[in-house]
């Protein structure tokens, strides 16, 4: 499963570079500052349930879902995209060249963001049971409640 997701990539065409360990720490808690304050506020945790995608299936972060989220993310431009999979067991990269790619098909949870993390989308394992996924950006990253 560890080059899955770094073989799907550069099968579409990228350039990769594997992301050292801290890196991806780094930027996921970068990531959680912003799409999951609201859960953190909410509960005390980063995560709800287990997954960071949660701040959005259970409303804590305004997202897009399903069709209108693939629609929006297909429609940026952003050509420099880190890729990074929940299960640290799998390759996380930065990749170059190609933009949004699709990892619906790997059937696993992977967050897809530029480095200024003003968007993010995360393909779940459950995107073929109607859960997800999600497209969200950083503008909405507040309580619902607050808008």
């Amino acid at each position: 499963m560890q080059s899955e997701l770094l073989h799907h990539v550069k099968g579409l065409g990228a350039v990769v570079e594997i992301l050292p360990t801290k890196a991806r720490w780094t930027y996921m808690q970068r990531w959680r500052s912003i799409y999951a304050k609201s859960v953190k506020n909410a509960t005390g945790h980063w995560t709800h349930s287990g997954l960071d995608w949660h701040a959005f299936s259970w409303n804590f972060t305004r997202a897009q879902s399903r069709h209108e989220a693939r629609a929006s993310y297909f429609s940026e431009k952003a050509t420099q995209l880190l890729v990074i999979p929940a299960d640290d067991i799998q390759t996380a990269v930065l990749s170059c060249g190609i933009r949004a790619p699709d990892f619906a098909a790997l059937r696993t949870d992977v967050y897809v963001f530029p480095e200024d993390l003003h968007w993010t989308m995360c393909f779940t394992h459950e995107d073929d049971s109607g859960i997800g996924p999600y497209f969200s950006r950083a503008e909405w990253a507040q309580p619902l409640g607050d808008e």
